[in-house]
């Protein structure tokens, strides 16, 4: 989250990944653009072991881009020995009833690349 971002060619913005660990899972998650356009990057993109959430910096490219690209992230584990490849859902972060949070899930990941500062 968040599912959209609107940052400035050359910049750096930071995305925050929750993991959803499921029937004891605990072991690091490596994160990865998918088929990314040039430019794109993610730096240090590591779910620690035994961390439900991680903030990780997305490098944007030094270009502006005309119109909003969908990027795909996707999550890398090992489980009993072998890799397991699991998308990543973007999200919102919403609140209900001014106490409890959740995360809504979106179709997609946008980004929109303006020129620089």
């Amino acid at each position: 989250m968040p599912s959209s971002l609107n940052a400035h060619a050359g910049s750096n913005v930071v995305l925050t990944v929750y993991a959803l660990r499921r029937d004891g899972f605990t072991n690091e998650i490596v994160l990865a653009l998918k088929e990314a356009p040039p430019g794109f990057a993610l730096d240090d993109a590591r779910l620690p072991a035994n961390q439900d959430q991680a903030r990780l910096i997305l490098a944007v490219p030094p270009t502006p881009t005309p119109e909003p690209l969908s990027l795909r992230l996707e999550g890398h584990a090992w489980i009993e020995g072998r890799q397991v490849i699991r998308p990543v859902v973007p999200a919102e972060d919403r609140m209900q009833a001014f106490a409890h949070r959740h995360l809504v899930p979106t179709r997609e990941l946008l980004v929109i690349v303006t020129g620089p500062f």
